[in-house]
């Protein structure tokens, strides 16, 4: 699935560790855990504190034991609310933050980190594990001295959820699909309105537009 994506790169010299270059502040969603609960697809609940890594793609938390617990991209996990803010896991993916609860459509985003070496997308070691050859571990890379230059991308991609809770890329030809009645109205706003696809207050503003549209007809 491909979505609507915001970038930032940082700079690795050859000699830095990547772990200590990239301010903590941007390596995870959050400065410290968070009281938050897990759901889980069997209907279990598990309360903890919460933290999303950006570097691994990984979801971290501190059971009532005082155990810290990676959720996985493949673990059985339906939503996490941490504080007012809830993530679905999106199968062999990674996790989703819900942006806005504007429905018939929201607004969701993922974030991750990758590295790419000597600034070439070739060689690249990203979040998901795929990368060609066969590469240290990512912990081994972030946490080692670089013998290259290489640059870590930041990304945030931009994501629709309909009502059926089903995921989309954030275009515009997605609105026309979810909302083909709509078509004309939706094609109008976005051209008056010079819509930035890549842009998240942009994308708010089309689907408070779709939603009231949408409403109108359906009240």
């Amino acid at each position: 699935m491909k979505a609507q994506v915001e970038k930032t790169y940082y700079i690795i010299k050859s000699g830095q560790i990547p772990i200590e270059v990239i301010p903590k502040a941007d390596q995870t969603r959050y400065s410290e855990f968070r009281d938050g609960v897990v759901q889980y697809l069997n209907g279990r609940t598990e309360a903890g504190k919460f933290n999303y890594n950006f570097l691994y793609k990984e979801m971290h938390y501190i059971n009532a034991a005082g155990d810290t617990i990676v959720l996985r991209n493949n673990d059985p996990v339906k939503t996490i609310s941490i504080g007012e803010d809830q993530y679905f896991l999106l199968f062999g993916q990674g996790y989703i933050e819900l942006l806005t609860a504007t429905f018939p459509i929201a607004l969701a985003r993922t974030e991750s980190m990758s590295v790419i070496l000597g600034g070439y997308p070739t060689s690249r070691y990203s979040s998901e594990n795929t990368y060609i050859g066969e590469p240290p571990t990512l912990r081994q890379v972030y946490h080692h001295r670089s013998d290259n230059l290489m640059r870590v991308l930041k990304r945030a991609d931009y994501i629709f959820m309909d009502r059926n809770l089903r995921f989309h890329p954030a275009k515009k030809a997605i609105l026309f699909k979810l909302f083909p009645e709509k078509r004309r109205e939706i094609h109008e706003f976005i051209k008056n309105h010079q819509i930035n696809f890549n842009n998240p207050a942009h994308l708010q503003k089309v689907i408070e537009f779709t939603a009231q549209a949408v409403e109108a007809t359906h009240p």
